[in-house]
C-alpha cells in the first residue's frame, strides 16, 4: 500500500493541494469500491502523513475526508449507501441526483473554503515552520516578561 500511496502524497506540498487530492481521491474510490467505509479508510490511510505533517487540526483533516468519501457515496449507484436510498426512497439515483445538492455541492465547497481561508486558518504552513514562529513567540514573550520584572 505505502508503495502506492507514496508517490501521491510526496508531490503534494501545499495544503490546498492536498485537499483537493484528498477530495478527488474521496470521490474516485466511491466510484470504485461498493462501501463509503473503504473509501474513508483509503483516504485517511494515503493523506494521514501529509495531513500530520500540516498544522491543521485532526477535526479539519476528518471534515475534509468525510466531505468526499462520506458524503458523495450515495450518488454512485453501486455503492451500498445509495442502495439503501433507494430501497427506502423507491426513487432511483439519477431520479433523486438532481435533488441531493448537499451532497456533489458540499465537497466543492470545502475545497473552496481551503483555497480562501487555508492561509488565513494556518494551514498553509508546514508544522515545522509553525512550530519555530510559536518557538519564536514564545522567547519573545519570556524576554518581555523578564524586562518587565527587572
Amino acid at each position: 500500500m505505502q508503495a502506492l500511496v507514496e508517490p501521491v502524497a510526496s508531490k503534494l506540498k501545499s495544503f490546498e493541494a492536498l485537499t483537493i487530492a484528498a477530495v478527488g481521491s474521496g470521490v474516485l474510490f466511491n466510484v470504485l469500491l461498493p462501501d463509503q467505509y473503504p473509501a474513508i479508510a483509503l483516504s485517511c490511510k494515503m493523506y494521514g502523513d501529509a495531513f500530520s505533517k500540516r498544522p491543521s487540526s485532526a477535526e479539519a483533516w476528518a471534515n475534509i475526508i468525510n466531505s468526499s468519501a462520506g458524503i458523495t457515496s450515495v450518488l454512485i449507484p453501486w455503492n451500498t449507501c445509495a442502495i439503501y436510498m433507494v430501497t427506502v426512497l423507491g426513487v432511483p439515483c439519477a431520479e433523486y441526483a438532481p435533488y441531493a445538492f448537499f451532497c456533489y455541492l458540499y465537497p466543492l465547497a470545502v475545497v473552496l473554503m481551503v483555497l480562501l481561508l487555508g492561509k488565513r486558518l494556518g494551514w498553509s504552513e508546514s508544522r515545522s515552520h509553525t512550530s519555530e514562529v510559536v518557538s519564536k513567540t514564545q522567547q519573545q514573550r519570556k524576554a518581555g516578561l523578564r524586562t518587565q520584572s527587572a
